[in-house]
């Protein structure tokens, strides 16, 4: 099973926002496109990540695991960006 970045970076981001709107608006995506790609992660890992309630989401336990998993590799590969450029 290959989840591609993009999705795990969009998760990142709405959970750390904890709003759709906010999260699209910061990605400089359609918030639709946003919620898809939210719905194909969870069906990829086979497990809801957010509780969804009168239109606001909040991180269930799925949801905080992964977070908190996704936080050292979101930061390495931020860094391993950075560590490419000042090698040229």
């Amino acid at each position: 099973m290959y989840i591609s970045y993009e999705y795990y970076r969009i998760f990142y981001h709405v959970a750390r926002c904890g709003n759709l709107t906010k999260a699209a608006e910061g990605l400089h995506i359609a918030q639709p496109a946003l919620s898809q790609s939210i719905r194909r992660l969870e069906n990829e890992l086979g497990v809801p990540l957010f509780d969804r309630k009168n239109h606001r989401i909040y991180l269930n336990e799925q949801g905080k695991l992964l977070e908190k998993r996704l936080i050292p590799l979101m930061g390495s590969i931020d860094n391993l960006k950075d560590e490419l450029w000042e090698s040229v």
